[in-house]
């Protein structure tokens, strides 16, 4: 059977958007899934990373049966998420926090503002790109969870975004691509690396993932063995 098919997604901030097309750009099926987003304090605007793997399960399943295509049909995955996401993982690959801030969420902006007292705001800007409000980038979220849920900062491992989150569920892979990175404030766009400076102001170093220019290209499996992967733990996770 050939690899004539390919899937792109995109977690929004309101749920995923799902499409199944053929190689030459011809959608055959698309799908939408909704899912919550919780406000549990006044600046706080968090989602589930929970929510956003069950709605990509669910959404693969409803383009594979509602196109009758097989996993081995499939050449390539695309994966896009919104950004600013701060998803904290332990050593063994396990979420820390239930819900997690997604990129509206303006609680840090005491820490931001300490930031700003050691790094001026233009060297920031010229040097990353990111704009306002500075206080919804991921490296003044890691400094309000190391101030207000040490338990939870003290285990991380790593920090991911949402479609990171996602790769790494797939994959195993514990990485990010250059582009996702720019949006993490901490990202020189001309040197195309984390610039160490503003990551030791922020007291983040090594919490974010490393970078990618091609993820697939290092990885070796072929798409269908991922959706293979994506069946076992849409059985065995229940979605």
């Amino acid at each position: 059977m050939k690899k004539d098919k390919f899937i792109a997604r995109d977690l929004g901030t309101g749920g995923i958007k799902a499409s199944l097309f053929s190689a030459d750009g011809v959608s055959l099926c698309g799908f939408f899934r909704q899912y919550g987003t919780y406000f549990p304090k006044d600046k706080h605007i968090e989602q589930r990373p929970s929510d956003w793997w069950n709605a990509v399960c669910h959404a693969t399943r409803q383009l594979l049966e509602g196109s009758c295509t097989q996993p081995c049909e499939i050449a390539c995955i695309a994966l896009s998420g919104h950004s600013l996401v701060a998803v904290p993982l332990g050593a063994g690959g396990n979420v820390l926090a239930e819900q997690v801030p997604i990129w509206c969420d303006t609680r840090a902006g005491q820490e931001a503002a300490e930031f700003f007292d050691r790094i001026s705001y233009e060297d920031w800007y010229s040097v990353t790109g990111n704009g306002d409000p500075p206080e919804t980038y991921t490296p003044f979220k890691l400094m309000w969870m190391k101030r207000h849920q040490p338990e939870i900062y003290e285990k991380a491992h790593v920090v991911l975004g949402s479609k990171d989150f996602i790769n790494y569920k797939l994959t195993g892979v514990l990485r990010t691509d250059p582009s996702y990175a720019s949006g993490s404030g901490t990202f020189s766009l001309l040197k195309w690396q984390y610039e160490k400076r503003f990551m030791e102001a922020a007291g983040e170093c090594g919490l974010l993932p490393g970078t990618r220019d091609v993820l697939m290209k290092d990885m070796g499996d072929s798409p269908d063995i991922y959706l293979a992967r994506l069946g076992d733990r849409m059985e065995t996770e229940k979605l």
